[in-house]
């Protein structure tokens, strides 16, 4: 009998808040043939009344590019921060996946590393496990929650 790990088809993007002037930004993940997922593209500068939609059609591409194999690009370096620990300093991170399988999107906000300069977990209280019907209803209720958490620097 083969073990055969299951992989389930998922979709991603990265939604980056400006810390400063809650300007959104946009990097678009897959998940590569080895199975880890990668950013692909470059930050798409977003208004925060077409986020849903930009965030869906971001979904749908990662969903086309599962497990293709994508031209590196270097997002943050093309930014105006030029670095990530730059990038990093001025943003807090709210992810969005959905999941072809269960059908369920899963919309979290991440810790801060700061050491690292990284995003570590799914902050408490910040994590949403949504159907289509719920997403479709909440998405923007719970934008407006988790922008409104974002902390704010002078």
């Amino acid at each position: 009998m083969i073990n055969e790990r299951k992989i389930e088809m998922r979709g991603a993007v990265h939604i980056y808040v400006n810390k400063k002037d809650r300007e959104i930004y946009l990097l678009k993940e897959y998940k590569t043939k080895i199975g880890y997922w990668t950013g692909m593209g470059y930050l798409i500068q977003t208004a925060r009344e077409s986020l849903k939609k930009e965030v869906l059609i971001c979904i749908r591409d990662s969903i086309s590019a599962y497990q293709q194999e994508i031209e590196p690009t270097e997002p943050f370096k093309s930014s105006p921060y030029k670095t990530w620990n730059k990038f990093f300093k001025y943003h807090d991170s709210i992810s969005c996946e959905y999941n072809l399988e269960t059908e369920e999107y899963c919309i979290e906000m991440w810790t801060r590393e700061e050491k690292t300069h990284s995003y570590s977990s799914p902050a408490p209280g910040f994590e949403f496990i949504l159907t289509k019907e719920e997403f479709n209803e909440k998405f923007d209720e719970i934008m407006d929650f988790l922008i409104s958490n974002v902390k704010m620097i002078k």
